[in-house]
């Protein structure tokens, strides 16, 4: 699924730095925080969802499910969350128990906060082969420093963080599976690994062997970049055509494409939940397929509010051809850009013609070339008629005296076109026999458009002169100019001893 942002998306469809076999989609739709869609087709078809956030982004913040009921939380699923905080983001965050259950009181399963009131201990699991004891958490302060925290040994209540920072909202999972860079999947208890967090056998015989780590399900996982200013929130389905992952691919993709430093692994399977804001119709909605189809009911989920991302001023450019005629330009004029993009820009000669460069904004003299908008802008593709040579000669005559029609043949003999040539004056002298004036009455003014002469061709235009008075033996000296290609072209003939 591809989510469209309006005109509030600031990148569109991206193929970002991942594996060939990985296609992600990436858009802006809140400030600071940027949605990845992610498809892979191997080792298995997924469909992954990444959310990175800036610390450092003005207005964003968060707030973990506070507690309530008779337990720690009243379950409900994250959208519901979402909608009741009227967040921007929220994602599924702690193990909880009872479950199965009916009953909506929840234990959460580790350290837990919610704007400032911590409310849930570090602690030993009953899950104990699947979960760490006194899993690591996530701490997000009131001044949006994130950090990992850790029990603090000295406290018996468990909800003292071994850290000097106060725990603000604060989320914990299984156990952290990425540390200071390097991917820490837990291991289970054995002869040969005396050391190792987990105990086993479980409910499914794990072991290291077997591990509840490397099954294939839907994911939750939450991490924080090296220097802590970038938080990455990651769900994979495992429904939907997405088939899922183990823990230790998700940690390896933490760190191979979005740099992350730490991270922990959440409550996944069917309570792997992420729900966004649309930024333009403002409706909440899942954006993962949660497994079994229904959003489960979770025990806490951590909601982002951040602010919409403020539109992007658009600025008009204006293109356009000189000499009228001589060529075409892309794009057609009059249309708007968003600010700071680049447009492209291709000038095309028409036949006859070739580039010069352009002018305006636009500088250079490559006939493919792009411009930033950054204001309104005007552009103008410059062209320069080809060499070519016209001559002019007079193909016919007919009609009386008083009104007699001369053919004007104007020939093209190339290299280039002769576009818009036109027959700028016929000018008679006579050079033999009697005096006589003759005069031409059509057409009333210079300059006769003839029309576009391509090389070899020819076109004619009539021009009607009046010969009253003279003598039909009466020879003229006749003088026709003419001219083309906006005047780049220009010339004139001259032809003797032409009768009326």
């Amino acid at each position: 699924m591809t989510r469209r942002w309006s005109a509030l998306t600031l990148v569109a469809a991206a193929i970002l730095a991942t594996p060939v076999d990985a296609e992600e989609t990436a858009s802006t739709p809140f400030v600071g925080i940027t949605h990845i869609v992610r498809t892979e087709t191997s080792p298995r078809s997924l469909k992954i969802h990444v959310v990175k956030i800036d610390l450092t982004a003005p207005s964003i913040s968060f707030k973990v499910t506070p507690p309530g009921g008779t337990r720690e939380t009243v379950r409900q699923t994250t959208l519901d969350y979402i909608v009741q905080e009227r967040a921007q983001v929220a994602i599924n965050a702690h193990f909880f128990l009872p479950y199965p259950s009916s009953d909506l009181n929840a234990s959460l399963i580790g350290t837990a906060a919610s704007n400032g009131l911590v409310f849930s201990a570090f602690e030993q699991p009953a899950q104990n082969y699947a979960l760490v004891t006194d899993a690591p958490g996530l701490n997000i302060d009131s001044a949006n420093n994130a950090t990992i925290v850790h029990k603090d040994p000295t406290d018996p209540s468990g909800v003292r963080a071994l850290e000097s920072v106060r725990l603000w909202n604060t989320v914990a999972g299984s156990a952290q599976i990425v540390t200071n860079g390097v991917k820490t999947i837990p291991c289970y208890v054995d002869a040969g690994h005396p050391a190792c967090e987990l105990v086993g056998p479980g409910p499914a015989m794990y072991s290291n062997a077997n591990s509840w780590y490397s099954l294939i399900n839907a994911r939750t996982a939450i991490g924080l970049s090296q220097d802590g200013k970038t938080m990455v929130m990651l769900t994979v389905d495992s429904a939907g055509g997405s088939q899922g992952m183990s823990v230790g691919e998700v940690a390896d993709m933490l760190i191979r494409d979005y740099a992350v430093y730490n991270a922990l692994n959440l409550d996944g399977g069917g309570s792997t939940t992420l729900a966004m804001e649309d930024p333009v119709t403002h409706a909440r909605s899942l954006v993962n397929t949660p497994s079994g189809g229904a959003a489960r009911a979770v025990g806490s989920s951590l909601a982002v509010f951040a602010s919409p991302v403020p539109p992007i001023p658009t600025y008009q450019l204006t293109t356009g051809v000189s000499p009228a005629g001589s060529g075409t330009m892309t794009p057609a004029t009059g249309k708007f850009y968003p600010a700071g993009s680049s447009v492209p820009l291709k000038a095309t000669p028409n036949t006859g013609y070739t580039f010069k460069g352009w002018t305006g904004d636009a500088k250079g003299s490559n006939a493919q070339t792009s411009i930033t908008m950054s204001g309104p802008l005007a552009v103008t593709a410059t062209f320069i008629a080809r060499p070519t040579t016209l001559s002019a000669s007079v193909s016919s005559k007919s009609g009386s005296t008083s009104a007699r029609v001369w053919k004007i043949k104007l020939s093209n003999s190339g290299p280039g076109a002769a576009n818009a040539a036109t027959v700028d004056g016929v000018t008679l002298t006579r050079t033999s026999g009697s005096a006589c004036t003759p005069v031409i009455t059509m057409p009333a003014s210079f300059p006769l458009a003839v029309g576009n002469i391509a090389p070899g061709s020819s076109q004619s235009a009539s021009v009607t002169i009046a010969f009253a008075g003279c003598s039909s033996g009466n020879r003229y000296s006749v003088r026709i100019a003419y001219s083309a290609n906006a005047g780049v072209t220009s010339g004139s003939t001259t032809l003797t001893k032409q009768s009326q």
